[in-house]
């Protein structure tokens, strides 16, 4: 029997305006490694949650937000 972990891993995309908006990856290092794929999507829920109202507050655009959670080997390497 093969037991997972679920890492989340995903990206942001803010609005630049005049420009290409401004991206980045969102992912953990070291990595966390959640045991369920129910406790990755909440993190994932609340990490959105987060990221809306702190750009928000900073009267910034979010354009694009995507998070993911996948299934890993939880010993082996990512």
């Amino acid at each position: 029997m093969t037991f997972l972990a679920f890492i989340m891993f995903g990206h942001i995309c803010i609005e630049n305006p005049g420009d290409f908006d401004k991206c980045w990856n969102i992912y953990h290092t070291p990595q966390i490694r959640y045991s369920s794929e129910h406790t990755c999507m909440k993190a994932a829920s609340d990490y959105l949650h987060g990221a809306q109202l702190y750009y928000r507050k900073q009267d910034v655009t979010v354009s694009e937000i995507e998070l993911y959670c996948i299934g890993v080997n939880p010993i082996g390497p990512v």
